[in-house]
């Protein structure tokens, strides 16, 4: 999988890094702002040292916007990198469905492509925006945490022996309750994809009241003799933009249809 989907990423790859180095540091600076605080409250307050607070909230403010900066940074770097490694898989696989014979079409069905097409590529584009933030952020702060907490106090941090088991068995339940379900919702998708192209006219609003009113039985509305649709067109009962559009729509899905009474026969 990943070496079929890097190559498409590489050009990106100095965004990936710069972008992951910016939500270590982002995470690093978030962890220290509050051992700046613990140093205002024993030393600042309890010392009644006016000085030291006033040094220490403005290091924990410049550290604060430091963090924002990174978090920025990051945020920026995980959007180009993101939607440069959607644009270019997505290319990739139109080019590669251009030279599909109808058999791969039988096999994978148009609404299929088009979710692969759609919403499988702004997954796997969310996926690495989310893995340059999350992924690199989780890790960080589980390890700065745990030698913080061990540095600070030893008994407390003695709670993460009863927390990581926790977490990690939680994250293997939901990762195994996930999986069939994102599979469903495809299928799912994939149906919603044909049940909208085989029933294209009616989600224009404008044509339901004329529908079945065609003199030919499975009229297409584009340029039938006799279509109720077509002579509302033509009466202004019916804006032309708006056939102009289920023209286009019409236009595009045709090869689905065309695909399904091939697979009928």
């Amino acid at each position: 999988m990943l070496k079929t989907l890097w190559p498409h990423a590489r050009p990106y790859s100095k965004w990936i890094c710069l972008g992951v180095l910016c939500s270590a540091a982002e995470a690093v600076f978030e962890l220290l702002i509050p051992l700046v605080m613990s140093d205002i409250v024993d030393i600042g307050i309890a010392n009644g040292d006016q000085d030291f607070i006033l040094r220490k909230g403005i290091q924990m403010v410049i550290m604060a916007m430091v963090s924002l900066c990174f978090g920025l940074g990051a945020a920026a770097c995980s959007s180009i990198a993101g939607m440069g490694f959607g644009a270019n898989l997505r290319t990739a696989e139109y080019d590669h469905i251009q030279d599909y014979a109808f058999s791969n079409i039988e096999k994978f069905s148009t609404a299929s492509l088009v979710t692969r097409l759609t919403n499988d590529v702004n997954n796997l584009q969310m996926t690495l925006m989310f893995a340059m933030r999350l992924l690199v952020r989780a890790p960080v702060m589980l390890v700065a945490a745990l030698f913080l907490s061990v540095r600070i106090s030893y008994q407390l941090s003695n709670v993460f022996l009863v927390a990581l088991p926790v977490l990690i068995v939680s994250v293997v339940l939901i990762l195994t309750k996930a999986s069939p379900r994102f599979r469903a919702m495809q299928e799912k998708t994939d149906a919603l994809n044909l049940e909208l192209k085989a029933h294209l006219p009616e989600t224009f609003r404008e044509f339901v009241p004329y529908l079945g009113k065609c003199r030919f039985v499975g009229c297409s509305h584009t340029k039938e003799a006799g279509c109720a649709v077509l002579e509302a067109v033509r009466s202004g009962s019916i804006q032309k933009s708006r056939h102009e559009s289920y023209l286009r729509l019409y236009e595009e899905l045709k090869p689905l249809q065309e695909w399904q009474q091939k697979r009928k026969k």
